[in-house]
């Protein structure tokens, strides 16, 4: 047990540490991030609980299964990045790469 908790704190230490330099000395608003990414961070963590679920009750049972589950997690997700995640600019230049694959 000893170990573990060794771990988390070689881990999380330094993290702390850098993140109170990087507001401090460097000037970054590391609040601000973090007020900005934890809402992203809970809507994919629920796709993400989405995805155990789905693997739970539909176990792949051969490669197609597999392609169809990554296929449609992957587009669950894209969904939720796109409409959630991403700002206005990154939504125009989405728009833009899909434009030019549809022309």
């Amino acid at each position: 047990m000893a170990l573990s908790e060794g771990k988390i704190v070689q881990i999380i230490g330094p993290v702390i540490v850098m993140n109170i330099y990087y507001s401090k000395v460097i000037g970054l608003d590391i609040k601000g991030y973090f007020k900005s990414t934890v809402p992203i961070l809970l809507k994919i963590s629920c796709v993400l609980a989405g995805g155990m679920v789905l693997n739970y009750f539909w176990n792949a049972q051969g490669w197609l299964i597999l392609g169809v589950q990554v296929l449609m997690y992957l587009l669950v997700y894209l969904a939720v990045i796109y409409f959630w995640a991403f700002n206005d600019y990154e939504k125009s230049m989405i728009s833009g790469i899909v434009k030019k694959f549809i022309k």
